[in-house]
């Protein structure tokens, strides 16, 4: 009895314009993983993010200076979760840790599939005299990072 290997298996299934990818097995995993990249809903508001070691993700997030209290709303999604998958969102503004609304989801322990973490906080007009920064970190293990979103509401 002959044995073929998995990629030369799985060649025998597919159409016949995919079969000469098939051989290398890594072409035919990267073919399934494009519609996910298409679907990756691109990140909105003024934060950029850069990826830390230790799978943390920190947002630097430009806010304009206002002369009244202004609510926000933070989001990130993460996929992939799973039963030793954990993810955390902390957020301050300048020195001060920002205490999340009541309702606000910031952290996941073992949780499957997509997670959505959020954050809506109101930061009071004294905060916002001036031109200042929102920083935002995820810690997340065992899950990718989807996308993130901040908006004044």
């Amino acid at each position: 009895m002959k044995f073929l290997s998995a990629s030369t298996r799985l060649a025998t299934h597919l159409p016949a314009p995919f079969r000469a990818f098939a051989a290398t097995g890594i072409a035919v995993l990267a073919c399934a993983a494009l519609p996910a990249l298409a679907q990756r809903a691109p990140d909105t508001g003024p934060c950029q993010r850069e990826l830390q070691p230790g799978d943390i993700h920190e947002f630097a997030c430009p806010l304009k200076a206002s002369k009244k209290a202004q609510k926000f709303h933070f989001v990130v999604l993460v996929s992939g979760g799973h039963d030793d998958s954990s993810s955390l969102l902390t957020l301050r503004h300048g020195e001060q840790d920002i205490a999340c609304d009541p309702g606000s989801k910031v952290g996941s322990e073992g949780e499957d599939g997509d997670i959505t973490l959020d954050c809506r906080f109101t930061l009071p007009a004294t905060a916002l005299k001036a031109p200042s920064q929102l920083a935002v970190k995820l810690k997340a293990s065992h899950v990718f990072f989807e996308h993130h979103s901040l908006k004044a509401e």
